[in-house]
């Protein structure tokens, strides 16, 4: 349908793939008679656009895909009439066998460990055209088996082959199950891209025209490295919204950070929390954000007074339903954690306004330790300089979910609300927030501050 209604359309609307997957692209462009220098590209949203794009172009093969390979390799053979994928088969099988031996979770590999020297790269690129017809259907696409994901874990090894822009990994599933034996069903095999800036900017560059943007990308010439667009004209567009519409307060006394936690920490965020609901009128409802669900339960577990609001937590099971009907029926104090289906997934809006008026961000998402992680940082370290893979890699991608969480405060120009900020490393980073963020910042140390704090933004926007 998409392909029929593009011939003649002047505007195409579709996920990223459409332009930045390269199979897809060339599919979508070949349908309707264009190259990519004939089109302009606008990327709404664009601070996810290297996340995405380097998880699209990654590829897996578990433990199980190659049990049913290992069982039907022959057949296989016979099916592609590509001789050397039995051969990988049993390769790879070779592989996982000496590193399940003392894994203990994750472990990072060679490309060539997982992508064998005898493989002829132009068979392999006729089997990414491969497609078994499915009878009686035009334009239909098989469903996606173990083969299939053979391939493309096969296509991305040669691509980490070639570069040291990739990191590849084994890791357990499920590790934190007690098991008393690990065998090939619980491995998992990863290969992932690390340069987003080298899978993005021959696509922005090859097009006629592009625009990114987001209300997240700032700093602007830090997003323009992680695009690869650095050289291209940037514009960081003031606030529509009124001044003095919103207080952003910063507190300068708690903190997650991982040498500071434990239940005095804990205590001290509850409480500050319940001062903050208690002091803001209950007239919309209150969004409440941590970096994961066991600092909220640690935080929760010592009692958290909502005032004159219901108190709503999200588990992993939440429907996005349930908190918009709660939300609409009544304020709510809604905890949840950053990144999640409530803080990203939903629009709490009605009729353009938003429903929430006081917004709060307990500590900064900093994903947790990992190899892909360590990859990262080692990655911007060599392009960007040393010292700089720690803050492309942990504290822009962090503070950006921070910013989208505390987007959702104004949605019409008659908004207006406070947001509150809980962990003193905030102020090193308040440029995230924008020029204007300057004005409405307020730092506040004790509990009396952040009550008289909250009231006064309160007694003058009710003033006006």
């Amino acid at each position: 349908v998409l392909r029929w209604c593009a011939k003649g359309s002047l505007v195409l609307i579709g996920p990223y793939d459409y332009v930045f997957r390269e199979r897809v692209r060339d599919a979508l462009l070949s349908s309707i008679g264009c190259s990519l220098s004939d089109i302009d590209i606008l990327v709404d949203e664009a601070h996810n656009l290297p996340d995405h794009v380097l998880s699209s172009e990654a590829a897996e093969l578990s433990g199980q895909d190659l049990l049913w390979l290992r069982k039907n390799k022959r057949l296989i053979n016979r099916e592609t009439g590509v001789q050397w994928l039995e051969e990988t088969v049993d390769f790879l099988w070779e592989t996982v066998m000496l590193q399940l031996d003392g894994l203990g979770g994750e472990r990072s590999l060679n490309a060539w460990d997982v992508y064998p020297r005898f493989a002829d790269p132009s068979q392999l690129n006729q089997l990414m055209e491969f497609d078994k017809e499915v009878e009686g259907m035009e334009d239909a696409v098989a469903v996606d088996t173990p083969l299939d994901r053979l391939v493309s874990f096969l296509y991305a090894g040669n691509r980490a082959a070639q570069s040291e822009d990739w990191l590849v990994t084994i890791e357990l599933v499920d590790v934190w199950e007690k098991k008393p034996d690990i065998d090939v069903s619980n491995a998992l095999l990863k290969i992932r891209p690390l340069n987003a800036a080298g899978l993005i900017a021959p696509v922005l560059r090859g097009a006629r025209a592009a625009i990114v943007m987001s209300g997240t990308l700032r700093p602007t010439e830090h997003y323009g490295r992680m695009l690869g667009i650095s050289t291209a004209e940037k514009e960081d567009l003031m606030s529509p919204y009124p001044k003095g519409s919103r207080l952003i307060l910063v507190d300068k006394e708690v903190s997650t950070k991982y040498t500071l936690r434990g239940p005095s920490m804990w205590q001290k965020i509850a409480e500050r929390i319940s001062i903050a609901l208690r002091a803001m009128p209950a007239n919309k409802s209150a969004l409440i954000a941590f970096p994961s669900y066991a600092i909220m339960r640690e935080v929760l577990s010592f009692g958290v007074d909502c005032g004159f609001r219901e108190m709503l937590v999200e588990d992993r099971h939440i429907r996005i339903e349930e908190v918009e009907d709660s939300v609409l029926l009544t304020p709510h104090a809604v905890f949840c954690v950053y990144g999640g289906k409530v803080s990203e997934g939903i629009d709490l809006a009605e009729d353009g306004s938003s429903m929430i008026d006081l917004i709060m961000g307990v500590g900064i998402p900093f994903s947790p330790p990992s190899s892909h992680q360590e990859a990262l940082k080692e990655f911007y370290n060599r392009r960007y300089g040393e010292g700089s893979g720690y803050y492309f890699s942990s504290v822009l991608p962090s503070l950006r979910q921070v910013v989208q969480l505390a987007g959702r405060l104004r949605r019409a120009p008659g908004d207006r609300g406070v947001v509150v900020l809980m962990d003193k490393r905030f102020l090193r980073y308040m440029s995230a927030f924008g020029e204007e963020a300057a004005s409405d910042l307020w730092p506040y140390r004790d509990v009396e501050e952040l009550t008289d704090a909250i009231k006064l933004f309160v007694k003058e926007v009710s003033s006006r």
